[in-house]
């Protein structure tokens, strides 16, 4: 029946006996821990009366297959109870191996062998009576099973027994080991007696010749340790030297920007200035010219105007190339210091590592400290007055 509240089932289970479950999964392992408890009796010899061996694997894998099915196809846990009426609802139903009933059983199997438990448990189940006692050990079955204060004794001696014939092995095994054990260590010492005579000889032999070889590795070692503190001191002091001058053309290299920017700044407001300068004079003379009546004009105006617009003109164009060539002679200091800087620093990283001979040093050091062009773009030269050769030269292109 069922327990609503709980939501258990109740199971008869033959002889009087129920089991209570909560779910399928319980029941699942129920019957497994059953049948792997008495798979046993499957292999079990001698007479077999109630046909054991045959009927209780039957009926439990019988169990087990249709709660699978029931599992599979969802149904309600009642379903256990009609499973269990089926297969396990008379005698021939086996305990649980967590009972008192089945641990008796199984005590009799450790203690009298399995044929005696196998009619143990027959008898206990009434399947059969003492009319069909053949055997020696089905008597002990029987008596056994009857008889729990025998059983307790019995097995109590039984146990006794095994423990002193397990004291007496492992005495017999802990003597071998012992004596096992001395004879290694008997050749153990034998060997690192022989091996330490040999190993003295040796290391007597070869003393002398380790330490010779270890005097030349540190006279090796040593000689490179000076050269390398040699080359060390040189590259430190050169780094030195040059420090000063790689400082010296990075500030003028900034410097030397600084000044581009601020006339660069200039050249940028200049010409635009400059352009609406000419603009507004050409206009305004043109202008006034163009709208003034000819015969109102005083004489030679044309000629003064003329010649102040082209002196203006040229005076603007003279101040702004005169700004450009300040620029460009800014910008070319400025690459200049920044190449110095650049190859002093280049310099100095390769006579870290040896890099340069000293063939090459020479031509470095010129190199870095060559005269510093003032940075003014030169003028070209000017038309040649000997109309003559110019034009001999033209033609001659």
């Amino acid at each position: 029946m069922s327990d609503v509240q709980t939501g258990e089932v109740r199971v008869p289970l033959g002889r009087h006996a129920e089991v209570s479950f909560r779910s399928w999964r319980q029941v699942a392992k129920w019957l497994e821990e059953t049948e792997t408890a008495w798979r046993w009796l499957s292999g079990a010899h001698g007479p077999d009366p109630a046909n054991l061996a045959h009927y209780l694997p039957t009926r439990l894998a019988s169990a087990k297959q249709e709660v699978t099915n029931a599992m599979e196809g969802k149904a309600l846990l009642q379903e256990a109870a009609s499973i269990f009426a089926r297969h396990l609802n008379d005698n021939y139903a086996p305990p649980h191996p967590g009972t008192d009933a089945a641990r008796q059983i199984f005590e009799i199997r450790d203690l009298a062998g399995e044929e005696a438990a196998k009619f143990a448990f027959a008898l206990s189940q009434e399947l059969v009576s003492f009319a069909n006692i053949g055997t020696n050990q089905q008597w002990r079955g029987a008596s056994l099973v009857l008889n729990p204060e025998v059983l307790f004794a019995a097995g109590e001696a039984e146990r006794f027994k095994r423990e002193r014939t397990s004291y007496r092995n492992a005495a017999a095994k802990l003597f071998d080991d012992v004596r096992e054990r001395e004879s290694l260590r008997s050749e153990e010492w034998k060997g690192a007696v022989e091996t330490a005579a040999s190993t003295a000889a040796t290391w007597s032999k070869t003393l002398t010749r380790r330490w010779l070889r270890t005097s030349l590795k540190a006279r090796a070692r040593e000689r490179s340790a000076m050269a390398k503190l040699h080359a060390t001191d040189v590259t430190f002091t050169e780094k030195m030297a040059l420090k000063a001058p790689v400082e010296y053309w990075e500030k003028k290299a900034a410097k030397h920007k600084a000044s581009e920017g601020v006339m660069q700044g200039w050249l940028w407001v200049y010409f635009p200035l400059a352009f609406i300068c000419l603009v507004g004079m050409f206009g305004g003379v043109g202008f006034y010219l163009l709208t003034t009546p000819t015969t109102s004009l005083p004489p030679g105006l044309t000629v003064v105007a003329s010649a102040g617009l082209a002196t203006s003109a040229g005076m603007l164009f003279w101040i702004g190339r005169l700004l450009t060539k300040l620029y460009l002679s800014q910008h070319h200091l400025r690459q200049d210091a920044e190449e110095r800087a650049t190859m002093t620093t280049t310099y100095l990283a390769l006579t870290e590592v040896s890099a340069p001979g000293d063939s090459d040093r020479q031509i470095v050091l010129n190199a870095l400290f060559r005269s510093t062009p003032d940075g003014i773009v030169k003028e070209e030269g000017g038309l040649d007055p000997n109309l003559a050769s110019a034009l001999g030269r033209f033609l001659a292109r």
